[in-house]
């Protein structure tokens, strides 16, 4: 079956058809007029994603069978479709906009909070998003609220996605995340679903602490988000290029300064890959520079043009005379210090 546009029909035309179909007459083209809008707004693929979070807002589940089987059985739309655009659909689909064009608008903390949903948008999962979107919508005039809020998701995001907790295990803290904030709970209370357990705080600090570099997933979101709290928030960097790269060498040469330095394999092998030992780049640098000494490394490899480095991870590296299983020592507890000092993990 086809839309009016010729597409095939989304959940979301299917649930219009039936919403707008149930408004009285008499306001059927002003609601309709007002539901194009929002699917203008949002766009097709974001729209039909909605009505899935609003689902999840209801359900609080992991969904079971088809979207709109489930939307018809756990959203409550039928007694007053009309209310149902007004007070949920219209403030669910604005809230959804703040969230994923990361555009929040408001007197106070707006920065603050788009900073904290873009670096939720660098994870391989939106299960964060249905109580993000529930959180906007109730309490969009309280900056206060969203901002302690914002900072407390992306906290809790990232130690699931550090963690690498799977997709049940997410669904199923988000729909207690949803829960609390329906029924009117302290959010922020130690034992809320918004905060980590002691348990997830070690496990994020014992990720922190092994190889990042070989979890593909994780290392860039990781050193994006370490580089921002380095830099306090100031540094934020749109350049769709940036990349991971070793400061002691994955295969150093034979005879080389690296080889001096770290004098036992046993050193190499447990540095290499750990978090004090990678920096971000703008460009994928020639694969054979990386193998130079450290001194010469440092500003044919990590400086860019004109002397100054984009990242704070980074230019944390040209300040270092040496580079040394001291000096990885000293930066590792330095870097996830400050990791635990920002998420609260100790």
């Amino acid at each position: 079956m086809l839309n009016s546009r010729g597409l095939d029909l989304s959940p979301a035309d299917i649930l219009k058809a039936e919403i707008i179909g149930a408004v009285p007459v008499e306001k059927r083209e002003e609601y309709t007029e007002r539901w194009e809008n929002l699917e203008e707004m949002l766009g097709r693929e974001r729209f039909a994603d909605l009505f899935g979070h609003i689902r999840m807002i209801h359900r609080k589940q992991k969904i079971r069978g088809t979207l709109v089987a489930e939307f018809r059985e756990y959203v409550p739309y039928r007694d007053d479709p009309a209310g149902f655009i007004d007070r949920e659909l219209t403030p669910c689909g604005d809230a959804y906009e703040d969230i994923t064009d990361r555009n929040f608008s408001s007197f106070r903390n707006a920065e603050d909070v788009n900073r904290l949903l873009r670096h939720l948008a660098r994870l391989d999962n939106i299960d964060w998003q249905p109580p993000a979107i529930d959180v906007f919508a109730r309490w969009r005039t309280d900056p206060d609220f969203i901002v302690r809020f914002v900072t407390d998701l992306e906290r809790l995001a990232y130690g699931l996605f550090l963690t690498r907790a799977d997709a049940t295990t997410r669904i199923g803290r988000y729909g207690a995340l949803l829960q609390a904030i329906q029924a009117g709970a302290d959010l922020f209370a130690e034992d809320s679903p918004l905060q980590l357990t002691a348990a997830e705080k070690v496990g994020v600090l014992n990720t922190l602490n092994d190889e990042i570099y070989t979890v593909t997933r994780i290392r860039l979101p990781l050193l994006l988000r370490l580089d921002s709290m380095l830099s306090g928030g100031a540094a934020e960097f749109d350049n769709p290029i940036v990349t991971v790269e070793h400061v002691l060498p994955q295969n150093p040469a034979p005879g080389s300064l690296w080889m001096n330095d770290f004098p036992e394999e046993a050193d190499r092998v447990s540095w290499v890959h750990r978090l004090a030992n990678l920096v971000l780049l703008t460009q994928r640098k020639n694969s054979q520079a990386g193998n130079l000494d450290f001194a010469e490394k440092k500003t044919r490899y990590f400086m860019t043009k004109g002397g100054v480095c984009a990242f704070p991870l980074t230019s944390q590296v040209l300040s270092e005379e040496t580079w040394t299983p001291k000096t990885l020592q000293l930066r590792q507890k330095e870097l996830i210090d400050k990791v635990a000092e920002v998420w609260r993990l100790r």
